[in-house]
């Protein structure tokens, strides 16, 4: 129930807490951040790595222990996607839709949510629907308005007009159009309470205070009922522990969500894990297209199957040591890591082409046996491969 006013004091507050961070070069906030007005997002602009002595993720840290001082916030700080084309938001989303009423998506997404932030793999987990947003029910005693003689298309009039917030017509002032939205002030539309107090015309033309024929009520629904392919949905967002991958993290949310889900549900993935489920097997793909690719040529170069064949032998070594550094927790497996091993590939059979054509050429015009071909081979062509 949180108004958009309410939800700045709070923006302001953190704004104020952060600053002293010298790594910071701009700021800027968002309040009621694509459509909620008890939700905001403030962004930060560091400096340039050669200009600040700390890390984004020491950054990161140092701002999540300053956000605890804010009491009444649920606040996560997480990096932008690094690649384009992902949507932004949190690195983990899944999308369960069903065929049924939009309350029983909200409570399985929202059970899987509860599973997930338990798990203590993520330091946060969102789900994009939630019965926050207040609503306003106006009931009207029909026979009580016919009673006073008061019509119900004017009830809804006198409502539309003194707090619907409707354009009703437009004037031009040098040389710019602006919207003409009648309003009672603030102070009546603050409380709904309010709408009691006010007055209706009857066909008689006496004034009727509208608390005579109406009861109001008020209770929270969804800001926003989502779809997704034509079908109820909610997105569950997550941001995982900084010793896990978002591959991790996204396959803890579907075995969570299989265990609950019943048959009339359906798993989806957008942003950054739609990505990542789509293009995440191309890799394998990548890797035999280019040693297929890579043999051809050097068959076509040697005129031999077996020298290339020899040549390759050292690809499966190079990218074992590539992959022990990743077991062991020093890096992930990202869009870089997968292309420094596509380049790994074409750089250890360079060095190859280089031994084993060296040694050729010792064995032809030297007359040299295989084996002390190859010890002069690498030997003369070590300086050159380093």
């Amino acid at each position: 129930y949180a108004t958009s006013d309410y939800t700045e004091t709070y923006v302001n507050q953190i704004l104020g807490l952060m600053n002293d961070i010298p790594e910071t070069r701009a700021r800027f906030s968002a309040v009621a951040f694509q459509g909620p007005t008890n939700s905001a997002f403030v962004g930060f602009a560091f400096k340039d790595w050669a200009e600040r002595e700390r890390s984004s993720k020491e950054l990161q840290e140092d701002i999540t222990a300053r956000l605890t001082k804010v009491a009444g916030v649920e606040a996560f700080v997480f990096a932008p996607p690094t690649l384009p084309g992902s949507g932004g938001g949190l690195p983990v989303s899944m999308v369960v839709r069903s065929t049924g009423d939009a309350s029983q998506v909200f409570e399985a997404a929202e059970d899987i949510k509860n599973k997930a932030q338990a798990s203590g793999r993520f330091l946060a987990v969102q789900n994009s629907m939630s019965y926050d947003a207040p609503q306003v029910t106006v009931t009207i005693d029909r026979d009580r308005a016919a009673a006073l003689n008061l019509p119900i298309a004017d009830i809804g009039r006198t409502l539309t007009l003194l707090v619907g917030g409707a354009e009703v017509a437009q004037f031009d002032r040098e040389s710019n159009s602006y919207d003409i939205i009648p309003q009672v002030p603030q102070n009546f539309r603050d409380n709904p309470e309010k709408l009691a107090e006010y007055f209706v015309r009857s066909a008689s033309g006496e004034m009727v205070p509208l608390s005579a024929v109406v009861k109001i009520s008020t209770n929270a629904s969804p800001a926003v009922i989502e779809q997704f392919n034509q079908l109820n949905s909610a997105t569950i967002s997550a941001l995982p522990l900084p010793t896990l991958t978002t591959g991790d993290g996204l396959r803890t949310i579907e075995d969570i969500a299989r265990e609950s889900l019943p048959d009339t549900f359906f798993i989806d993935y957008t942003g950054q894990s739609r990505q990542e489920k789509e293009q995440g097997y191309t890799i394998i793909i990548a890797f035999a297209a280019a040693v297929l690719v890579i043999y051809l040529v050097l068959a076509a170069q040697f005129e031999s199957f077996r020298d290339p064949l020899i040549i390759m032998m050292s690809v499966p070594l190079s990218i074992f040591g590539a992959i022990v550094p990743l077991n062991l927790g020093l890096g992930t497996l990202n869009i870089y890591t997968q292309v420094g091993l596509i380049t790994l590939i074409g750089l250890i059979t360079k060095h190859g082409i280089l031994l084993v054509e060296f040694a050729n050429q010792q064995r032809e015009h030297h007359g040299m046996r295989r084996r002390d071909a190859i010890v002069a081979s690498a030997r003369v062509r070590l300086r050159p491969i380093l």
